[in-house]
């Protein structure tokens, strides 16, 4: 099968707004070897990264971007994607096409963003009367994964669901106040974390020449440290390891240096290919941010090749004057 992708792809608004790798995995799912006429098919993350020979993570952060803008959907349960547009720019235009579509639906997985389809084959059928039976064939398979639920939530006790919808709304609560601490982690000039270090310049044992808060320490990572991966959120562990190093270290002058000799480390910084380990958290580990320090992970100058050869004209001239004499 063939797609069409128009040539105002590249100067789409949208488009335009998002990164490289966004744009390209846009593209990848418009002709993937896996897509159906219908722009709504299979896709687990493992075969899109096989694809684009990308790692799991690199696959998820373009998708985010995808999903945020409101081009795609993706059930991460069913593995299933929906591109948003894609009957409008590629629709079935005969009822040959629209039988096949009709049949590809039974090999998608079981997905709550069949109702989402079903709205977009709405939009795009209107006054195209071959698209009924691809209507029909949808609110058939709704009606079906209706009935399949309702029994679940008719036979729930009473005191059961209402516990349920108590402990639902628990966990919202839970969430919003997790997202506010962090808020406050990042907004205010003065946490409990930089009294902390404060409080240890009055230790003999602890003295540090210049406090620095843990939001400092992930705003230096997140401007040198650039090849990886970003710090979003600094959780209750991750300050706690902040805290013991800053204890231990002599000045912010040695996290600046640690930092950038891992962005500067063909190894650390994954450009050599070898290891993609490094993060946030391996760094600000005591022993592994004494090795960074000491240039364990520094870049080893190889010689060039024509000092290998001035090397072997050395030796060989050396020979000749040992055999003359």
């Amino acid at each position: 099968m063939y797609t069409r992708v128009e040539s105002r792809f590249w100067q789409d608004e949208k488009m335009r707004l998002v990164s490289d790798d966004a744009r390209y995995l846009m593209l990848y799912l418009l002709t993937s070897p896996h897509r159906n006429v219908l722009g709504f098919y299979f896709l687990p993350e493992p075969y899109a990264c096989f694809d684009l020979g990308w790692t799991t993570e690199r696959f998820r952060k373009a998708l985010g971007e995808l999903l945020a803008n409101g081009l795609v959907k993706y059930d991460e349960t069913a593995h299933v994607v929906l591109i948003i547009n894609f009957l409008k720019h590629n629709p079935l235009e005969n009822h040959n096409q629209v039988k096949s579509a009709t049949q590809k639906l039974d090999e998608i997985p079981k997905t709550p963003l069949l109702r989402d389809f079903y709205e977009t084959v709405k939009k795009y059928a209107d006054g195209k009367s071959h698209y009924s039976s691809l209507l029909e064939r949808l609110e058939k398979l709704l009606g079906e994964q209706l009935e399949q639920q309702l029994p679940k939530q008719l036979h729930k006790p009473f005191g059961k669901q209402e516990k349920e919808e108590e402990k639902e709304e628990e966990e919202k609560e839970k969430e919003k106040e997790k997202e506010k601490e962090y808020r406050d982690i990042l907004s205010s000039d003065e946490t409990d974390d930089t009294r902390l270090t404060e409080d240890s310049l009055n230790d003999d044992d602890n003295k540090t020449i210049n406090a620095i808060t843990p939001k400092e320490v992930v705003e230096l990572y997140n401007s040198i440290c650039v090849s990886l991966p970003r710090v979003v959120t600094i959780s209750e562990k991750r300050r706690k390891q902040i805290k013991a190093l800053l204890k231990k270290i002599r000045d912010r002058t040695e996290i600046e240096a640690v930092f950038r000799k891992a962005e500067e480390s063909d190894f650390l910084s994954g450009r050599s290919g070898k290891w993609n380990g490094c993060n946030f958290d391996w760094l600000i580990n005591y022993n592994n941010f004494i090795k960074v320090l000491e240039g364990t992970y520094d870049n080893k100058e190889a010689k060039p090749k024509s000092w290998n050869v001035l090397e072997r004209l050395y030796k060989e001239e050396l020979e000749k004057e040992m055999n003359s004499e």
